[in-house]
């Protein structure tokens, strides 16, 4: 028997009750996607954003409230504004050198326990 509903329908067919939580689901499958074809491991990805989220939430507004582009933005990295932000690399001398081959930690995959 057809029932009135109301709610939210994703593009890949799954019900929402809030258009929030649609629309939260629209952007996890987008990063999914994104992470997937980076070879980043979507699992940590998710873990650092959740566990980073006041940084995350206040450098976007603050960047907001910028006039000028932030450095980091794709695209807006010039090389001499990367020598300008980011240390020589002499400055880092005891670190350990490890393999351009070697996965580094989105790359990973780990569960951590709850």
């Amino acid at each position: 028997m057809p029932q009135k509903v109301n709610g939210y329908l994703a593009s890949d067919g799954q019900f929402f009750e809030t258009e929030a939580e649609c629309a939260r689901h629209e952007y996890a499958q987008s990063i999914t996607r994104l992470c997937e074809a980076h070879t980043i491991h979507v699992e940590n990805f998710f873990m650092l954003l959740r566990e980073w989220n006041e940084e995350i939430k206040g450098y976007y507004h603050a960047d907001e409230a910028c006039k000028q582009s932030a450095v980091f933005r794709t695209g807006q990295v010039k090389f001499a504004d990367a020598e300008e932000v980011l240390p020589a690399r002499d400055d880092h001398k005891d670190a350990r050198e490890r393999s351009k081959d070697a996965p580094g930690f989105l790359e990973l995959a780990f569960r951590r326990d709850q």
